[in-house]
């Protein structure tokens, strides 16, 4: 639930010369656009699941939209990488 609450407002913010939307990039484009950087490699590691894990959660909805089932369509934006858990660097 808490997925989807994040991903419902994920507003797509890439795009490409043609003027089309890119709804799912590579995670190293995820991570140099939006400047992410990981303290440990246990952190990037989750970051990276839960990257996936709402990638694979967009290209559902996504194809669902395109079915007719919504009315909205999900995209990878600076909070991709997020999970119902947040671990803070100190």
């Amino acid at each position: 639930m808490n997925t989807f609450m994040l991903l419902v407002g994920a507003v797509t913010t890439f795009g490409v010369a043609t003027g089309e939307l890119a709804e799912v990039v590579p995670w190293t484009v995820f991570k140099t656009t939006f400047n992410k950087t990981y303290c440990s490699d246990a952190l990037e590691t989750a970051a990276r699941a839960a990257f996936d894990a709402n990638v694979a959660f967009i290209q559902q909805h996504n194809a669902e939209e395109d079915a007719g089932l919504h009315g909205y369509r999900c995209g990878v934006n600076q909070a991709s990488a997020r999970s119902c858990v947040f671990d803070i660097c100190t």
